[in-house]
């Protein structure tokens, strides 16, 4: 009997086992399937990439301190080191914001927050991340970390583009440390957090055909105009819940700018609505009649700006910004 049982119990672990490796082996094809037809190029060359960006995931993005040093060329899993650090006595100025705050394709001495430090003689930290958006801010301002290597500051700049309200829809994985492993949602004007310590529900969630779909899926709510109204009102709210850490945590009050770059109809409601709330915005467009969007603006390839856009826009950035008391 004892025998019948033990072969019983060997067939069907068997079976769990095959299943499940079929199951991981199927999660991993379909994951390929859609990182490679997001890049339109259906290769299984880009094995190596979709492992990178597992990796990228669930391992790499380190809210430590040794990530945001020593980052002078272009790359894009690592954070910019502080800018103006030989400035010691003056104010320092926080920078948060996706890959056009970053200076993705930029080397550090190209970037708005390198000559933004240059022309004011200020330290400048630079805690913008390529993909990020209005998560990774509200994230960053609960992060230990954070408060560990960058000192209190008066002046805060967020720089919005049209991509940070879709993001919103996804998932932020970053800054995965042993103070912060949260992830946070906005409904019915509230924030709801998830904890993602299990590392299986993390693989789970950072599944990329997941995502995929889910970003399929709230396409319509986050490009229908109609729904612009709810969909601002989140965004303030993100941004509102990041000043008020800022300044509970640094025991002070922050000018907190929005620079709104390339400004949609959804930017243009959200400015409204954060203007009400005390915050200060500068558009791109309240400073040049340039087209941002010649190529000449450009780096080759890509919508990405160079540096002849951070070329032109600083000083006129800081003559705003004076002109608004905030420097």
């Amino acid at each position: 009997m004892n025998n019948f049982f033990r072969t019983k119990f060997v067939k069907y672990l068997r079976i769990i086992t095959i299943n499940l490796l079929l199951f991981v082996c199927l999660w991993f094809l379909l994951d390929l399937f859609f990182y490679s037809y997001s890049l339109k190029q259906a290769s299984i060359l880009n094995v190596t990439n979709l492992l990178r960006m597992y990796k990228t995931d669930l391992i790499y993005y380190q809210d430590s301190d040794d990530y945001f040093s020593g980052n002078e060329d272009n790359t894009e899993h690592k954070g910019r080191s502080p800018d103006g650090l030989e400035y010691k006595n003056a104010e320092p100025i926080v920078i948060f914001g996706c890959s056009f705050a970053f200076g993705h394709h930029l080397k550090a001495s190209q970037t708005f927050s390198r000559k933004l430090s240059q022309q004011l003689k200020r330290p400048v930290y630079n805690r913008a991340f390529c993909g990020a958006g209005f998560q990774h801010a509200l994230q960053q301002s609960l992060s230990y970390n954070f408060y560990k290597t960058v000192p209190p500051s008066k002046t805060v700049i967020y720089v919005l583009i049209e991509d940070h309200f879709q993001r919103m829809a996804g998932e932020t994985f970053f800054l995965y440390d042993h103070y912060l492993n949260l992830h946070y949602k906005y409904k019915n004007g509230k924030f709801i957090i998830d904890n993602y310590n299990n590392l299986l529900l993390k693989f789970l969630k950072t599944s990329y055909f997941r995502r995929y779909i889910s970003k399929s899926l709230n396409y319509h709510y986050y490009n229908n105009p109609k729904y612009n109204e709810q969909i601002t009102d989140e965004a303030l709210a993100y941004l509102i819940k990041t000043r008020d850490n800022l300044e509970n945590h640094w025991n002070k009050n922050v000018n907190f700018v929005v620079f709104s770059y390339l400004p949609s109809d959804k930017s243009e409601l959200l400015i409204r609505k954060l203007k009400k709330n005390g915050f200060k915005v500068v558009s791109e467009k309240d400073l040049t009649n340039e087209d941002l969007m010649d190529k000449k603006y450009q780096v080759s390839g890509d919508s990405h700006p160079n540096e002849k856009v951070w070329t032109l826009l600083t000083p006129l950035f800081i003559k705003k910004l004076k002109s608004m008391n905030v420097l």
